[in-house]
């Protein structure tokens, strides 16, 4: 057992001192003793410090052999910069024990330094330097007072150092930049038209003040006549003043063409003045034009002058529809006809050629030309007008020849013989004749008759003639009256002969050229006519006669041919 009381073999103390321990085995026992000493580290970390942020501490421990600071060193001596107040521990050792101290080191903030901001000035000038942020100053000039004034003749740049009642020092530093002068200059539109407006651009300063009491460095003035502008700027203490004119250009003054009401089709001509240039929305830059809208337009116009000022007009063209003429189709009829014209499109017609119409102002007047004639309708439906046009050919009658009167007698046929420019025949009327259709049926009359010709030509146009058959008693003498003969003086048929002619003693024979002229005529002729006239011989040609028997018989006319 122990001298503490305790049994175990192994006990743990901690105070110094004699401890004594019995042992038994069985009825024998043993004792002893050990003693306990305490074994002391006498270490030193110094002192606490205060230090500047920024600066640095030295830490040195002593006391042991072996050293382990709170940073991880393992010197006795270390140098430490605390950004805020730190404590620092170490654990000093020897070969038996270890011993922890610790050690705080206390960090002032720095003062901020504030040596003012960075000023312009011109030469000859002199600027104030204010410092702030301390208890004390110090400048880089040597003065100890927060502000300075100072005259650098060039670019300087002045430190000054602050230090607070801690003793902690800043340092700040301002330039003072020195220049001879400034030169102020203004861009943009100086010539603008009224109503606009133009941007003034000051350059050549850092500050500005224009006479609008804008402080930029642009400004929009939009005056109403022509204008000075001033602006002051300035870089530091440096100062220029400048002025500019804004002129301002009058606008134009559009006159345009008067608005119109116009019929689709037609051509007008519309014009703007009062500017030097022109371009119209339609895309001509000429001061007029000539347009030919198909519906309602209005034309725009931009006019401007030598300034370049514009303004603008219009002119609105109203299209009306314009009829569409139809005078009707061509027609041919025949002379002396009259024809109905007949015109559509509109309310109401105008027609021309007047003199040959019933009416000119109805569409469908009836139309009675002499010859081939153009008619025009000029058509309207209250607003606007259209023409149109249609030809009346008029063909002239065709020429028909029934033939010349003849004498037949009782019982007797002869051939009828119409001619001319026909292509149908029509006799009337149809007793007696073997046919009506044709040009030269045969008549077989009893009494005297006339008849009556129509012919009709490729036109439908159709003429008549007439011709007398007159029939008689056949005389008891017949005459038979040769329609030939040969005068040439050969005893053969050299003169024109007459069978029975002398049986009617009064007898009066005339003969004509075909210019209806008296070639021959004789009372009571016997058979003596030789083809001469005043002793001439006629030429070769067919003659027509006329023979009076003055028996109160029908003349008997026929013809009759010289052959030579």
């Amino acid at each position: 057992s122990w001298s503490t009381g305790d049994t175990l073999q192994t006990i743990d103390v901690y105070t110094t001192g004699t401890y004594s321990v019995t042992v038994s085995l069985g009825t024998c026992t043993a004792s002893d003793e050990i003693k306990i000493t305490e074994h002391i580290l006498n270490i030193s970390v110094g002192t606490q410090d205060t230090i500047c942020q920024g600066s640095s501490a030295s830490l040195f421990a002593t006391g042991g052999t072996a050293f382990q600071w709170s940073t991880g060193d393992t010197s006795a001596n270390i140098s430490v910069t605390p950004l805020a107040t730190t404590t620092y521990y170490v654990t000093v050792a020897d070969s038996m024990c270890s011993q922890t101290d610790s050690v705080i080191i206390y960090v002032n903030t720095l003062p901020i330094a504030d040596a003012g901001s960075n000023q312009i000035i011109c030469v000859s000038d002199s600027a104030t330097l204010t410092a702030t942020g301390g208890d004390t100053y110090l400048w880089s000039t040597g003065d100890t007072v927060s502000t300075i004034d100072v005259q650098p003749l060039t670019t300087t740049t002045y430190i000054v150092t602050v230090t607070d009642v801690g003793g902690c020092f800043a340092t700040d530093s301002v330039t003072i930049t020195v220049i001879n002068g400034i030169n102020i200059s203004i861009s943009g539109d100086v010539n603008i038209c009224l109503g606009e407006n133009t941007e003034l651009t000051a350059s050549g300063a850092s500050n500005y003040l224009w006479s609008t009491g804008q402080v930029d460095s642009s400004v929009i003035v939009a005056p109403v006549s022509d204008s000075v502008f001033t602006v002051i700027g300035n870089i530091g203490s440096c100062y220029d003043t400048l002025s500019v004119t804004v002129f301002v250009h009058p606008l134009p003054v559009v006159y345009v063409s008067q608005d119109t009401v116009i019929c689709s089709g037609d051509t007008v001509t519309i014009t703007a003045s009062g500017g030097d240039n022109y371009i119209w929305s339609n895309g001509v830059n000429n001061a007029s034009q000539q347009v030919t809208p198909n519906t309602t337009t209005t034309f725009y116009v931009t006019v401007s002058n030598a300034f370049g000022c514009s303004d603008t007009g219009s002119v609105t063209l109203t299209v009306l529809q314009t009829p569409i003429a139809d005078a009707g189709g061509d027609q041919t009829i025949c002379y002396g006809t009259v024809v109905q014209l007949s015109a559509s499109g509109g309310t109401t017609y105008l027609w021309e050629a007047n003199t040959s119409l019933s009416d000119v102002n109805i569409s469908n007047p009836m139309a009675s030309p002499m010859e081939t004639t153009t008619y025009y309708v000029t058509v309207s439906n209250g607003n606007c007008f259209d023409t149109d046009s249609t030809v009346i050919t008029v063909q002239p009658l065709p020429q028909i020849n029934a033939g010349q009167d003849t004498t037949i007698y009782q019982g007797e046929a002869i051939q009828l013989l119409a001619t001319g420019n026909v292509t149908n025949f029509l006799w009337s009327p149809a007793a007696y004749l073997s046919q009506t259709d044709i040009s030269n049926p045969v008549a077989s009359p009893q009494t005297t008759i006339t008849y009556t010709v129509t012919g009709i030509d490729v036109y439908g146009c159709q003429s008549s003639d007439n011709i007398t058959i007159t029939v008689t008693e056949k005389p008891e003498y017949e005459l038979v009256i040769y329609n030939t003969f040969t005068p040439n003086g050969d005893g053969v048929n050299d003169t024109w002969y007459i069978e029975n002619i002398d049986k009617y003693p009064d007898n009066l024979v005339q003969v004509y050229n075909r210019n209806g002229h008296i070639v021959y005529e004789k009372l009571g002729y016997l058979n003596e006519w030789d083809g001469k006239f005043y002793g001439n011989d006629l030429p070769a040609a067919t003659y027509y006669y006329i023979i009076n028997l003055n028996d109160g018989s029908e003349l008997l006319k026929g013809n009759v041919t010289i052959v030579r």
